[in-house]
């Protein structure tokens, strides 16, 4: 209820597209945009409850993509049509393929930037597939910020622990990151300006406290 409330405040005549709102207050929790996506549902397919589902759907059948695409570059065709069949049956994952939060919507940019690496190494460090990557793992950035470094993270870490030089060389992890973050600050340099108060609260509660301790005992 409370991601479809901030998207319909979207709608409202005169709304700041920038800042989600939550029954008149500002909610920067998350950014835009799984508001945009779910906005754009109600406008295209009306104010109703199969609308404010479809950003889920819509993750769900991004992550099975990437899942796919990454397996069948990894480990052959039997090996991806396995992994697509186990994936979608899951409880968990077909209940949050139904439910409206930014959960499904990450996994599937994470999962279809991992498909964009693991083409890139199929094709020996491609720049076109390592850029499309860049642009999976930004949006990801953009459905739920730092949460996305950490399947990134997941993937550096096992490269180097596997020494998998060709996939190191395609992911080129440093650069993807100074470019994720790039690419994903925009919303945040815009609040921060806009109100200077949520430099302590994105730094403080919500990049600080998701590691050390949340102030809501997270």
């Amino acid at each position: 209820g409370r991601y479809a409330n901030i998207a319909l405040q979207f709608l409202e005549p005169g709304a700041d597209l920038w800042e989600p709102r939550m029954s008149g207050f500002a909610h920067y929790d998350k950014p835009p945009l799984i508001y945009w996506v779910t906005a754009l549902s109600f406008q295209v397919f009306g104010r109703h409850e199969l609308a404010a589902r479809l950003p889920a759907y819509f993750g769900s059948l991004l992550a099975l993509t990437g899942l796919g695409w990454a397996a069948r570059r990894l480990r052959g065709r039997e090996a991806a049509w396995w992994a697509m069949l186990i994936c979608g049956t899951m409880g968990q994952f077909w209940v949050l393929a139904r439910y409206l939060s930014p959960d499904m919507l990450l996994a599937g940019w994470c999962s279809l930037a991992i498909g964009a690496w693991a083409e890139a190494r199929h094709r020996q460090g491609d720049w076109r597939f390592w850029g499309l990557s860049l642009l999976c793992w930004a949006l990801a950035w953009w459905t739920k910020a730092t949460a996305a470094l950490v399947p990134l993270a997941g993937l550096a870490v096992g490269l180097i622990l596997t020494r998998d030089q060709a996939g190191l060389k395609a992911l080129r992890p440093v650069r993807l990151f100074l470019g994720i973050l790039a690419l994903g600050c925009p919303w945040y340099l815009r609040m921060m300006t806009e109100h200077p108060e949520t430099v302590s609260f994105f730094f403080g509660r919500e990049l600080a406290g998701r590691v050390i301790g949340h102030v809501d005992g997270r």
